[in-house]
């Protein structure tokens, strides 16, 4: 149980630092929605014109919310630690929630699917000990 239970947290915590690592990496460089243009002509590669914009509210909180993400997976990582599963799965569940408000979806999407994938981990039961099994 001990050897089992050591290398399942062993292997969530080592997801979560990718995670931690991918969010770090994410918050270094600014999001970027620019499709790239093969081909221009000599004009406009010079020359852009383009609609002005006010800058979304979502993009200007991109890196505050990265940054709760990245601190709420690091106190999902205490709390598993601790050995308080459904509280670790409550937490993950939060982080979802706020996932979903940031406007990148590929970069979230497969941070999703691993944030799920720890979330369905079976959690490793105690196991019942009684007297009679353990005199006899």
């Amino acid at each position: 149980y001990v050897v089992a239970r050591q290398t399942q947290q062993n292997k969530i915590k080592q997801v979560l630092q990718t995670l931690d690592q991918a969010l770090q990496k994410e918050i270094q460089q600014p999001y970027q929605n620019n499709p790239k243009q093969k081909e221009q002509s000599f004009l406009s590669r010079w020359i852009q014109v383009e609609a002005v914009e006010r800058p979304s509210v979502d993009l200007l909180q991109r890196g505050i919310v990265l940054k709760e993400i990245q601190l709420r997976l690091l106190l999902a990582q205490q709390i598993m630690l601790k050995g308080q599963y459904p509280e670790f799965q409550q937490e993950l569940t939060e982080i979802i929630q706020i996932m979903q408000q940031l406007p990148d979806p590929n970069f979230l999407k497969q941070m999703q699917q691993k944030i799920v994938q720890l979330k369905e981990t079976p959690v490793l039961s105690v196991p019942q000990l009684n007297t009679r099994a353990l005199i006899g």
